[in-house]
C-alpha cells in the first residue's frame, strides 16, 4: 500500500530552494524539510550526501512524521529518523576549538583545519549551519577583531599587528581590513585610537 501512496500522486513542481538544498546536501536545510526519493522509497535530511535524485522523484515533507506515514522509510546514510543525530558535531567543535587555540600560529593552524575536515564541504556546511560563518571566514574575523583592537589601543607599527594578529603579509591585511572596515587600518587608527 506504501508504494501505491508514492506513485499515485498528481506531478507537481520542484520548490527551487529546496531542490537547490538537497542537490547541495546543505546542512543548514536539516529540520526545515525532509525530502524523499519516490523510486527508492526513501526519506532524507537535506544534507544527505547520497547520490543526487533526478527533481521528477522528489517529495518534500515538513516533519519527519509525515514522510513516515506517507510510506517512506528512512534512509541508513543520514538517519532522518534520530532527531540528535549530527554526525559532524564533532568536527565542527574540533574545527571551532582549534581555531580559538591557534588562531595566531598560522604554520599550526592550516594542517589543524585539514586533517579536522576543514576543507570538506560537508564539513563546512555544518560549520556554516551551526556557526553562521565558513571555518576561514571565522579565522579572519577574529584576527581582524585583534588587529583593529590593537590598532586603538597600542602604538605598535602597522606591519607589526598586521604579523601579530596571524596575518602573514602587511598587504594582506590592508587588503581583509579594507573589506571589512571601508578604510585602511592607519585610517583606523587615526579615528579610533585612545592613547
Amino acid at each position: 500500500m506504501a508504494d501505491q501512496k508514492m506513485t499515485d500522486k498528481a506531478p507537481h513542481s520542484v520548490d527551487p530552494v529546496k531542490l537547490a538544498a538537497v542537490l547541495n546536501s546543505d546542512a543548514a536545510y536539516d529540520g526545515k524539510f525532509f525530502y524523499a526519493v519516490k523510486s527508492t522509497g526513501i526519506f532524507c535530511r537535506p544534507s544527505c550526501r547520497s547520490r543526487a535524485p533526478k527533481p521528477e522523484n522528489l517529495d518534500f515533507f515538513d516533519t519527519r512524521d509525515a514522510a513516515l506515514a506517507a510510506g517512506y522509510r528512512p534512509c541508513k546514510r543520514c538517519r532522518p529518523d534520530l532527531s540528535d543525530y549530527a554526525p559532524y558535531e564533532h568536527s565542527t567543535e574540533a574545527l571551532r576549538e582549534a581555531i580559538e587555540v591557534h588562531l595566531l600560529d598560522p604554520e599550526v593552524l592550516a594542517p589543524l583545519l585539514k586533517a579536522l575536515g576543514g576543507h570538506q564541504a560537508s564539513v563546512k556546511a555544518a560549520f556554516n549551519a551551526h556557526y553562521g560563518c565558513l571555518p576561514m571566514e571565522m579565522i579572519l574575523q577574529k584576527r581582524l577583531e585583534i588587529a583593529a583592537r590593537s590598532l586603538i589601543t597600542s602604538s605598535a607599527p602597522i606591519l607589526q599587528i598586521a604579523l601579530s594578529s596571524g596575518f602573514s603579509s602587511q598587504s594582506a591585511f590592508y587588503a581583509a581590513f579594507k573589506r571589512a572596515y571601508h578604510m585602511s587600518p592607519g585610517k583606523f587608527r587615526a579615528n579610533h585610537q585612545l592613547i
